[in-house]
């Protein structure tokens, strides 16, 4: 008997960062009014920032995200009114920047310290160490329902990361 043809081994798990994962949750318990799980990134009005950056790759294909000084850049001197989900928020507390477009005020893209841009959700993921199944639990809209404690408890039952 031969091998399947067919046969992919299983990627190994990710390695769990549960030392960012609890400051994550200690940053939304923190300032909640700074959490909505229902936008990666949001912003309530118009603010321009001129970034010194021309032009990123589109993570996902397609043409270039090109930066212009209309463009919105957000780091961890977030600007009033803010939101972010626990995915916006890991980004966040790891050091990296938000991208939020003027014209729709929501971000989908994230800029790591070398300056590539990804997809918030995947950089999230990357940084937390989750499996597909944790982060679409984690970062899905209703996680938690914007209660802290459900969410902390969500959290632990996801990831098995006791908080105190």
């Amino acid at each position: 008997m031969g091998l399947d043809d067919n046969y992919e081994p299983e990627e190994p798990a990710p390695e769990l960062n549960v030392d960012l994962l609890k400051r994550v949750v200690k940053r939304i318990e923190r300032d909640q009014e700074m959490w909505d799980q229902e936008s990666w990134g949001y912003l309530p009005e118009h603010h321009t920032i001129d970034l010194g950056i021309t032009e990123f790759e589109n993570p996902i294909g397609g043409r270039s995200l090109g930066i212009e000084v209309n463009d919105i850049l957000l780091s961890e001197k977030d600007l009033c009114g803010t939101t972010f989900c626990c995915a916006g928020h890991t980004v966040l507390e790891a050091g990296e920047t938000i991208l939020i477009h003027y014209q729709d005020l929501e971000a989908s893209f994230c800029v790591d310290k070398g300056e590539n841009v990804h997809m918030i959700s995947q950089r999230a993921q990357e940084l937390l160490g989750l499996t597909d199944e944790q982060a679409d639990s984690l970062f899905a809209p209703g996680a938690g329902a914007d209660d802290i404690v459900a969410y902390k408890r969500h959290v632990t039952d996801v990831t098995g990361v006791e908080f105190d």
